[in-house]
């Protein structure tokens, strides 16, 4: 698993990359953590004259696409929380489309007794 925290317009500080890594322990209901092909990147940005909104940004890419959430808040912890739940529904999205992709094309392809039958007509 390859984990990007990227820092902008603000301090790195251990507190807050200890508190991201606990939230993105979450996200193993959908992804494997441990997956090579896995890629988390997340973009935090404290904006505004005294640094007090946060913008945070996620990217995943593991092997069934590409998830991307965006959050703005006030609070450090409340973007957090509120980035991994919206990336939880966007991880659940495209495991129900990936799904339902592999029914679809296990559904359209043709058995090959149907192959057999339109042979011999």
């Amino acid at each position: 698993m390859n984990v990007h925290i990227t820092f902008r317009n603000m301090e790195k500080s251990s507190m807050m990359e200890e508190a991201v890594h606990k939230e993105l322990q979450k996200l193993n209901k959908f992804i494997s953590l441990e997956d090579p092909l896995v890629s988390i990147n997340l973009v935090i940005t404290a904006e505004g004259p005294t640094h007090r909104l946060y913008t945070m940004e996620l990217v995943v890419t593991e092997p069934r696409g590409m998830a991307v959430s965006r959050v703005e808040e006030y609070d450090f912890n409340q973007a957090l929380d509120a980035i991994t739940n919206k990336m939880l529904r966007e991880l659940a999205d495209l495991k129900s489309r990936s799904i339902d992709e592999l029914k679809e094309s296990g559904s359209n392809q043709d058995s090959p007794r149907r192959d057999k039958e339109r042979f011999e007509k």
